[in-house]
């Protein structure tokens, strides 16, 4: 990893990028009270930014300033106890966002290899707890909340998934899946074919600890997101489909030797056979959007949703239409596609410097969009954050037009 000294006005900014991945992946486990981290955080960009920075509005900026706003308000009145602390927070990952996407210097190189080796970590614990499931027990105990403990210990009992250090295989899924595509973006942008052979490994290992998690969903969105990657990279030649054909059957030969000898790897694949695919989540959805259409305008207020319904809706457009109303829920789905059409858009732009960083930007911001669908990554300030950030990390219109006369 070459990492150039940082002169003094980066250093202040390299420092926030690696305390924002860790409140993301790993704070958790230090203190069950993330929050001040990021306020510590907010605290530090803003001294920087009066010095250094000032936020140029356009349209991508402009949309996350109103939904901000709305989410903030609508935490106001919501009836849940935990939503006044998310809209806060919400609304300070979006200041951060708005900073540190313009700044031109090398945050985005710490940002990202922090959340490499910070989301790396679970990849580890999680093959780790299948081969001493003593050793990531007596972490456990010792690092989670009693009822994130017990739900890990029943987790693997009595269905053989694998959280790692978390207290849920989704979380878990998550964080492997964001590591994956790390190793991804390191082995497409390497040049160096040692290295290439060391990424390889690391996102076999990753896969493979996908597999120990038992969720569908992370099998399906590593191979959307690397196939939209290719096309974004305009590397659709028939050397790279064979490429990608050899890798693929490589994978699929390495994988069916692990299934033959580690039964509980085969699970995965046998949860695709349910005559319910999605798990009773369709119930969930019909009721998040009678909520939705009973509250059109302003919603249910942030988080309630799960307050209404009784639990999760498991998909954040269904929640977003029932919390905020179709008007203002709708706005901020479209602030979340906006932002990842701005980053396919002016990929061509992109110097090879920044390249994977940008990558790996449109990689994380369609995992969560994708994940969404099934999912409750919304519901979790700690991975909207991660969310938010990978929109700064990726390149924007403001820093290339500093290069480019314009972008048509």
């Amino acid at each position: 990893m070459d990492i150039r000294r940082c002169s003094s006005k980066e250093i202040l900014l390299c420092i926030c990028s690696v305390l924002i991945s860790a409140f993301s992946f790993i704070f958790y486990l230090i203190s069950s009270n993330s929050y001040p981290l990021i306020y510590i955080t907010l605290a530090l960009i803003f001294i920087w930014c009066m010095k250094n920075q000032k936020i140029h509005l356009e349209n991508e900026s402009v949309f996350w300033i109103i939904s901000a706003l709305v989410i903030f308000v609508s935490s106001i009145f919501s009836n849940d106890s935990a939503a006044l602390q998310y809209g806060i927070t919400f609304v300070a990952f979006i200041f951060i966002m708005l900073v540190l996407k313009e700044a031109i210097l090398d945050w985005r190189k710490y940002y990202f290899y922090s959340v490499g080796i910070f989301s790396s970590i679970h990849v580890f614990a999680t093959i780790l707890q299948f081969f001493a499931p003593e050793v990531i027990d007596s972490v456990n105990k010792t690092v989670l909340p009693s009822t994130s403990y017990s739900e890990n210990v029943r987790l693997l009992q009595f269905f053989g998934a694998h959280a790692g250090i978390t207290g849920q295989t989704g979380r878990n899924g998550l964080y492997i899946s964001v590591a994956l595509g790390f190793w991804i973006i390191l082995f497409i942008t390497s040049s160096i074919n040692k290295k290439k052979v060391v990424y390889f490994g690391m996102v076999i290992l990753s896969f493979a600890a996908l597999l120990l998690t038992h969720k569908r969903t992370f099998l399906i969105i590593p191979i959307i997101n690397i196939l939209v990657l290719i096309k974004i990279r305009n590397k659709v030649t028939f050397k790279t489909l064979f490429r990608v054909g050899i890798i693929a059957v490589l994978l699929l030969f390495i994988f069916s030797l692990l299934i033959k000898n580690i039964p509980e790897l085969a699970f995965t694949f046998q949860r695709f056979n349910s005559s319910d695919i999605t798990t009773g989540r369709s119930d969930l959805w019909k009721m998040g959007m009678e909520i939705a259409f009973e509250h059109p305008v302003f919603g249910v207020g942030i988080l309630n949703s799960r307050n209404e319904i009784g639990m999760w809706p498991h998909n954040i457009y269904i929640q977003l239409f029932a919390e905020l109303g179709l008007l203002c829920g709708g706005l901020v789905i479209v602030s979340m596609l906006h932002s990842l059409a701005e980053k396919i858009k002016i990929y061509d732009f992109i110097e090879d410097s920044n390249e994977r960083y940008h990558l790996f930007a449109i990689y994380s911001q369609l995992l969560f969009l994708i994940y969404g669908f099934t999912g409750n990554p919304f519901f979790e300030i700690q991975v909207v954050g991660f969310y938010i950030m990978t929109i700064a990390l990726g390149v924007n219109r403001f820093t290339i037009n500093r290069i480019c006369h314009y972008i048509e």
